[in-house]
């Protein structure tokens, strides 16, 4: 519940709103969606009524064997199948929470492009703990979003563009001169967008940033 919502409705002063929106976020962190509670719980009520289902067969079968050679390896196949559709499922019940927590794990770090970024997560023997972690997942999205080269990839708060011309002073007056170096840089923009290289676009507004000029 937002601070803004709480001081209309209940007309609670600034500071009690943001205590009452501080502790209401807190409370929600590892939240999972009744929906993706449903589907992961499906998945494992799934496994273990195949489960119950082999193991009645197993038992059913066991009971009319006695010394028939035949029979006992039936059995066996049986319980070489139940094993590894096990492991089957098991597997698939750990993938499904390791999505999640991926797609958690970004949207908190804000990706622009969850597809983009879970290329670069190295998740190949990734294991799902009970409480839906993945363990050193946050460690490598932090790492992501720290480094230069990749901290593109998500959204930062955005602080107030500095004028683009020399000399601008507000309330001043309008003759004001172009600072050559940002047009060329709006220029470099301009024609990367026109022919949507979405890549060179980004590359030009980093590289504007760090002689001082933003972009948008």
């Amino acid at each position: 519940m937002k601070k803004d919502d709480l001081m209309q409705q209940y007309g609670l002063d600034e500071e009690a709103a943001q205590k009452i929106e501080s502790a209401w976020t807190e409370a929600l962190k590892g939240f999972i969606p009744k929906d993706r509670f449903r589907e992961v719980n499906d998945a494992k009520k799934k496994l273990e009524d195949d489960l119950a289902a082999r193991d009645e067969q197993l038992e059913g079968l066991k009971k009319t064997s006695g010394d028939d050679g035949e029979l006992k390896k039936q059995i066996e196949t049986l319980q070489k199948d139940n094993a590894a559709q096990k492991l089957a499922h098991e597997s698939e019940l750990n993938q499904l929470r390791v999505d999640r927590a991926v797609e958690k794990a970004l949207s908190d770090a804000k990706a622009k492009n969850a597809t983009a970024v879970k290329a670069l997560l190295d998740l190949k023997d990734a294991r799902a703990e009970e409480d839906g972690s993945v363990k050193g997942l946050v460690e490598q999205v932090e790492k992501l979003t720290g480094a230069e080269e990749t901290k593109f990839l998500f959204a930062t708060e955005q602080k107030p563009a500095p004028a683009a011309f020399k000399g601008f002073q507000p309330g001043a007056s309008s003759d004001i001169t172009p600072d050559p170096k940002a047009a060329g840089f709006e220029t470099r923009l301009a024609d990367a967008r026109k022919n949507k290289d979405t890549i060179g676009a980004i590359s030009i507004k980093q590289e504007a940033a760090a002689e001082g000029v933003i972009l948008m």
